[in-house]
């Protein structure tokens, strides 16, 4: 989850849910949530703790997918190509 402002309509507990949804829907098991606050979607990935935490844990094979709740919660559109 990122989230850069405190005033965002996607904020982080509208986050959570979103994805606690979705993996309940899927029947998939949410084994971590890791949060950037106050991060915008522009900072350099090495800035972003909670990324690099959740890229570690797929290379660690503690989760194997990178679940987020809109992509521009990842990162801003020219980064995603």
């Amino acid at each position: 989850m990122r989230v850069s402002t405190g005033e965002q309509r996607l904020g982080p507990q509208a986050q959570r849910e979103s994805l606690k949804r979705w993996c309940a829907g899927n029947r998939i098991r949410l084994v971590a949530v890791f949060t950037d606050d106050g991060v915008s979607g522009g900072t350099a990935m090495e800035q972003r703790p909670g990324l690099i935490a959740a890229l570690k844990d797929i290379r660690n094979l503690r989760a194997a997918v990178l679940l987020v709740a809109r992509r521009d919660r990842l990162a801003r559109e020219r980064w995603l190509g």
